[in-house]
């Protein structure tokens, strides 16, 4: 059985309308995690380097910003995607590791609508690189 990404970004939306904090650090958690699937699917492999002694998280974020870097179709898209990466990255380890810090239902909902908006930045992407002929 696979998963598509959008799921998580479905779980996150159903997620963050609860008043229990676990369920919304779960839909900041999902919210990432669609983000960062969906980003991995539409970047192109030669935007992977070896990188020994990255993590996988890592990895992706900065294939995306070596693809926002590169003179080719998608790249000022992936820049913002690369920074809407980083943002959301940085909000999964609050919701995940900071359990002392309370969440707001604002926070979450920022969260989750800019993992959202990334939907846009990766179909862009992809659209892009489709359109140009170019191979991943």
């Amino acid at each position: 059985m696979s998963v598509e990404p959008v799921k998580f970004l479905e779980i996150a939306e159903a997620l963050r309308v609860s008043t229990e904090e676990i369920y919304l650090r779960t839909a900041i958690n999902r919210a990432y995690y669609f983000t960062l699937h969906r980003a991995r699917e539409v970047t192109p492999e030669d935007c992977f380097g070896d990188d020994p002694g990255m993590g996988s998280h890592e990895r992706v974020i900065r294939a995306v910003e070596r693809l926002g870097a590169a003179h080719r179709p998608g790249r000022a898209r992936a820049r913002e995607l690369a920074r809407a990466l980083r943002r959301l990255r940085d909000a999964r380890r609050i919701a995940d590791y900071d359990l002392q810090e309370a969440l707001s239902t604002a926070f979450v909902e920022d969260v989750v609508l800019r993992a959202k908006h990334t939907a846009v930045f990766c179909d862009d992407i992809a659209r892009q690189i489709a359109s140009s002929g170019a191979q991943e």
